[in-house]
């Protein structure tokens, strides 16, 4: 499967909030990080589960794909919501799993990082 398949699954999935569909498309030994203020860094699909159940009780977000831009296996999804957020990911894939995810947000309301924390199980 070509990565800009396995992205529009993501984008998919995401807009549905299912988790285990987005899961599916992480390696077992993936890294997510939320750069923001107070980075969130999830190592592992455990891990990575409890961030995006965390992302979706913050509230709705329509992952609406600006621009994307693909390096080998490299790929750069620019995005917005339909309330004003933005964000871009840069997502590196291997063996058609997505191995490293850099989540940059330009505004992030409501979340509160300071109470966070995610660790590897």
């Amino acid at each position: 499967m070509a990565n800009r398949e396995i992205l529009k699954e993501w984008v998919d999935a995401f807009n549905s909030e299912n988790i285990e569909a987005i899961m599916e498309l992480y390696a077992d030994t993936a890294a997510l990080c939320l750069v923001a203020k107070y980075p969130v860094i999830g190592i592992g699909r455990n891990s990575i589960k409890k961030i995006y159940r965390w992302l979706f009780s913050s509230g709705r977000k329509t992952c609406l794909p600006k621009n994307i831009f693909e390096d080998g296996d490299n790929l750069i999804l620019e995005w917005k919501d339909i309330e004003g957020f933005y964000a871009c990911e840069v997502i590196q894939f291997s063996c058609n799993k997505i191995i490293s995810q850099r989540s940059y947000q330009e505004k992030l309301p409501h979340l509160k990082f300071e109470q966070l924390s995610f660790q590897s199980n």
